[in-house]
């Protein structure tokens, strides 16, 4: 956040007048602003979709997966973004059922079911 505008998110408190110096996603913009930054940060990567707090990495084989997934996780360490592991799901298989506009989640490793067979 730009420090003149530190003024501008200024909230009374019992304790006082406080000021985020960070932008806090209750403010008006916060999350378009924040998803433009993460799509300059991954701006490149192949494979790669977010929104906002959200990185999908979609690579089509494993040894893809790797790279993509080092080079996403060195683009948020140069911009200083830190991420909380135990909110992350890594190596995570998707596929599309023979059911037309229906996405099904499977983790490794991902069975066929007897009726997409």
């Amino acid at each position: 956040m730009v420090p003149s505008d530190i003024p501008k998110t200024a909230v009374t408190t019992l304790f006082g007048l406080f000021e985020f110096v960070k932008t806090p996603f209750g403010l008006r913009n916060a999350a378009q602003t924040f998803q433009r930054f993460m799509d300059q940060v991954l701006r490149g990567v192949p494979s790669t979709y977010t929104y906002i707090d959200d990185i999908l990495i979609a690579s089509p084989n494993p040894e893809q997966h790797l790279a993509d997934l080092r080079t996403v996780l060195a683009r948020l360490s140069t911009h200083g973004i830190v991420i909380n592991p135990n909110k992350c799901v890594f190596g995570a298989f998707s596929r599309i059922s023979q059911t037309p506009n229906q996405l099904t989640r499977c983790f490794p490793p991902c069975r066929q079911s007897a009726s997409s067979s």
